[in-house]
């Protein structure tokens, strides 16, 4: 069953045409203009930004005409917590943008199950999909809830319950699960999508252990699928009110004070963040003042040694790590 598709992958923002997009004219008044910094025009200026933003309003628009569908079709599949006579108070995930919960009803990842029954993933996923006589109209309306799901998870920074993992979220969840029922829907471009958002994510967002676990299998499993052309947008993007100057990035390893003396990323990670560091800097339209915090943190990594001298990298390995001529002209500037 898992591995037919059962759902079309329905991106919003992807489905808007970039060429018929109306960009406003920032010059058309000269006083607001000149009170803009040139991150914020760059925000403005942004075809990619701008679909995201578009593709929230379509978001609302959906979840508004779907979502008590959806809230009354899981209560009738025994979903207690959608019925406002005994929780009290309204569960609506789909209306808010809650795409964790959204995904644990479709997909039945960690829901909480009938306290009487003994039932499986898999067998909650057959009942949810084969065990109810539907007909049109019940495929129509799962399939706009995984619209749902899918779309606040890659708005997630602008949704009513913000948050800042969404990417990172499909990636482990869908992207990476085989035994999701949307798993065989994603397509190669949807992946390259993930991965990229979730990098930044992880690296501009204090996700702690959770997210570095993750950010090894991107810059290992993953790491040939990151574009070093998306960097402007995502650093715009996910460095929130600070704009483009990142202030501060995690440590990529650290002195673990354990017997293994160094934690965090792997070796091979380390390497392969500072290749695309490298090409994103050198990419048009980057500015130097962007990538600061996160060469340092870079530089750090390699130059890391514990409190009894001893170093994450050799000798060797130090000198071929540095070999990257974007960040050291980074470095050069910061310093």
């Amino acid at each position: 069953m898992r591995n037919e598709q059962k759902f079309d992958l329905n991106v919003y923002d992807e489905q808007i045409d970039e060429e018929a997009l109306e960009v406003p004219d920032l010059n058309v008044n000269p006083f607001f203009s000149r009170t803009l910094s040139q991150d914020q025009r760059a925000i403005a200026n942004s075809p990619h930004l701008h679909k995201l933003s578009l593709a929230a309003e379509k978001y609302r628009e959906v979840a508004n005409e779907k979502s008590e569908a959806l809230n009354n079709f899981f209560r009738e599949m025994g979903q207690k917590e959608f019925d406002a006579r005994v929780g009290g108070r309204e569960f609506s995930p789909f209306k808010h943008g809650k795409f964790w919960q959204m995904v644990e009803y479709l997909d039945g990842n960690q829901i909480p199950q009938f306290k009487d029954k003994d039932e499986t993933r898999e067998e909650y996923q057959d009942r949810i999909f084969n065990n109810t006589p539907w007909g049109t109209e019940e495929r129509e309306l799962l399939q706009s809830g995984w619209d749902l799901a899918i779309n606040s998870a890659l708005l997630c920074d602008i949704m009513s319950e913000r948050r800042e993992i969404g990417a990172t979220y499909l990636l482990e969840h869908v992207v990476g699960d085989k035994d999701s029922l949307f798993y065989p829907s994603v397509t190669p471009d949807f992946q390259t999508r993930v991965v990229n958002d979730s990098f930044w994510q992880l690296i501009l967002a204090n996700t702690g252990d959770y997210g570095r676990e993750i950010l090894e299998d991107v810059l290992t499993k993953y790491a040939r699928e990151l574009d070093p052309k998306q960097a402007r947008d995502n650093i715009l993007r996910w460095s929130g009110s600070r704009l483009s100057m990142v202030e501060g990035v995690s440590p990529l390893a650290y002195e673990s004070g354990t017997q293994e003396c160094f934690g965090g990323l792997s070796k091979r990670a380390i390497a392969n963040y500072g290749r695309f560091l490298n090409a994103a800097i050198a990419s048009p339209g980057s500015r130097a003042e962007e990538f600061t915090m996160l060469a340092k943190a870079y530089n750090d990594a390699v130059e890391l040694v514990d409190e009894d001298d001893c170093s994450y990298f050799t000798e060797e390995e130090q000198e071929e790590l540095h070999k990257v001529p974007y960040i050291n002209s980074v470095l050069k500037q910061a310093s």
